[in-house]
């Protein structure tokens, strides 16, 4: 279940868990399980060692034709006597967890629409740390059991769209307070704030859709990195049908990755060849491209039975370049197409799909090529 990309996001758990819609504007959800079971450290290097972690949360939306608000919150805790190890020796410290966030949206015009999402964290690295009183934070300081190990952060993300002649264009923003953590996902990026700007428009009667974002972003905002880092993004996605059975969709992305390393100014000063080994930045840029395209082509529909076929390729690109080199150990590509024709049986709520699926991967000097068939199939019950 997701909440919240700052609360619980996509994280698997063994319990149960509770979507409601009613009609009364409001939508509910909740969970309760365990996310991490028990393991013990044993002679495997392979082996993750984790306490027993269970965890519990809600949602709730309440959406007007004019605004939407909602509020989210979450809560894990790591088990201690759960398994039998000195948590020191193994450096797998028990955590707790408590996380809010807030959500709302409004729409101040006719084309005026405003989104803001804000989330903070409260979060205990190690449990048997003793209680304290200082140091609380933020909302969640009244409500977290707080102890000398425990950290607060915070996220916020606004965002602006305005539409005009069957166009939306859009600003966000987005900022990510270092070491902003939840147990309710596998990974988190923080340290990081970054603008976007997207937009979106059909043209030619609808026939062709196009949108597209370009962003910057940038990390180390407490200046505390030694290798700061700042990102540039561009996509692009267009969507051409030039008849009922035909579809083309196509897309284009580029991450460019800036890193800045700052030489160590002691050695520099005390460096006595200072003019022949001068460095004082090592500049170092990846860049990952990515292309997909995809043809669907429907062969047949009718009440009882529908047949499409669909061809998709997809490319990924990526390079290191080092002090404005490129070495050829440091570039890859990936190559990917698929065949697929698929049967739908409505009246069955049946689907089957047969495939065929090639890759060609290329690593520095090395090159691997993978292909076989696949085979989906999809039953409905009541």
């Amino acid at each position: 279940m997701t909440f919240s990309p700052y609360t619980l996001s996509g994280h698997q758990f063994t319990g149960g868990g509770v979507d409601l819609t009613p009609n009364q504007g409001f939508t509910f959800s909740a969970m309760y399980g365990r996310l991490l079971k028990a393991i013990e450290p044993i002679e495997d290097e392979r082996a993750i060692v984790s306490y027993k972690r269970m965890g519990y949360g809600f949602k709730t939306v309440y959406e007007q034709d004019k605004y939407t608000v909602g509020i989210s919150t979450f809560y894990a805790t790591d088990k201690e006597n759960s398994i039998n190890m000195n948590p020191d020796e193994e450096g797998v410290l028990p955590k707790e967890n408590l996380v809010i966030g807030i959500e709302c949206s409004v729409e101040i015009s006719k084309d005026f629409e405003l989104k803001a999402e804000y989330a903070s964290t409260a979060i205990t690295q190690d449990t048997r740390a003793k209680e304290t009183s200082s140091g609380k934070k933020g909302i969640l300081g009244s409500f977290f059991n707080n102890r000398s190990s425990t950290e607060y952060y915070n996220a916020y993300k606004v965002g602006l769209k305005y539409s005009f002649y069957q166009a939306t264009l859009g600003v966000d923003y987005e900022r990510v307070d270092p070491g902003y953590e939840t147990l309710g996902a596998y990974f988190f990026n923080n340290d990081f704030e970054n603008i976007t700007i997207n937009m979106a428009r059909p043209l030619f009667d609808n026939k062709v859709n196009l949108n597209f974002n370009v962003g910057f972003q940038r990390d180390d905002l407490e200046d505390q990195k030694a290798n700061p880092t700042s990102r540039f993004i561009g996509a692009v996605n267009a969507t051409y049908n030039p008849t009922e059975r035909l579809s083309f969709t196509g897309s284009y992305s580029n991450f460019s990755t800036y890193t800045n390393v700052r030489a160590n100014q002691f050695d520099d000063i005390n460096d006595d060849n200072l003019l022949v080994n001068a460095t004082d930045t090592l500049n170092y840029k990846q860049v990952s491209q990515n292309a997909n395209l995809n043809i669907n082509y429907v062969l047949s529909s009718t009440k009882t039975k529908k047949e499409n076929l669909n061809l998709n390729y997809n490319v990924s690109d990526i390079t290191n370049e080092q002090g404005g080199i490129v070495r050829i150990r440091d570039t890859s590509i990936f190559h990917n197409l698929a065949a697929f024709y698929t049967i739908i049986f409505t009246e069955l709520n049946l689907n089957i799909s047969p495939a065929v699926n090639g890759t060609y991967n290329s690593i520095g000097l090395e090159d691997a090529t993978t292909w076989g068939p696949t085979l989906s199939v999809n039953k409905g019950f009541f």
